[in-house]
């Protein structure tokens, strides 16, 4: 997106740029004016699993669903440390106000995570983009936590097999190998194996102890 040569990415900003294969990177000396941060599109319908099928929302509902994604870095403690109070100190001293934003900023695996990250958002997006895209940044944060709806994807072993059949499917839609309604279903399909191979009970167990469903 920096080096426009691609209009829309659904991804979030980061001041950490990966230098191309060719060398031909981004010049981080460079601002990108025309690049604007947005929430998705929502929609005032939505499906039903149950009989009713579609249903319209109430004009005062949002029609936004914020799909919530885990990303980051995981530190522990070795039960077998010599020195564990000092080190569960130290985990507990990386991400706090203080710090934060001097040690999380140089991850472009972490993003703004506390409300007084939203005043200095450039330290997250870095100079690629201008400081009014930097702001927008924060407004989508903000109005994404002020809302009572939002999807998480169920914390199922073969998570992430699951997305990565979804996302197979739609790349073939995207490049007109299938229709919609058939990228879906071969979707559908694909989901229906790796249930099948994890053991469907197995997976409806999981989904009742972690999501209350």
């Amino acid at each position: 997106m920096v080096n426009g040569r691609l209009a829309v990415a659904l991804s979030w900003p980061s001041s950490q740029f990966t230098q191309s294969e060719d060398g031909s990177g981004f010049d981080q000396s460079k601002v990108i004016d025309a690049i604007e941060i947005a929430r998705l599109p929502g929609s005032f319908r939505w499906f039903d699993g149950g009989d009713t099928g579609w249903a319209a929302r109430d004009k005062m509902d949002s029609p936004h669903v914020d799909v919530i994604g885990f990303d980051g870095l995981i530190a522990s403690v070795n039960q077998k440390s010599g020195h564990s109070l000092t080190a569960h100190e130290f985990l507990k001293w990386l991400p706090s106000k203080a710090i934060s934003l001097t040690t999380m900023t140089e991850s472009s695996r972490s993003g703004p995570f506390r409300a007084s990250h939203l005043g200095d958002l450039t330290r997250w997006t870095g100079d690629a983009i201008s400081p009014e895209t930097s702001q927008q940044y924060g407004d989508v944060i903000q109005q994404i936590n002020q809302e009572s709806i939002a999807f998480v994807f169920p914390r199922i072993p073969g998570h992430s097999r699951y997305l990565n059949a979804l996302d197979a499917a739609i790349e073939k839609c995207l490049r007109g190998e299938l229709e919609p309604l058939a990228a879906l279903k071969q979707a559908a399909e694909k989901w229906r194996e790796i249930t099948t191979e994890l053991d469907a009970k197995t997976q409806r167990a999981n989904l009742r102890r972690d999501e209350g469903i």
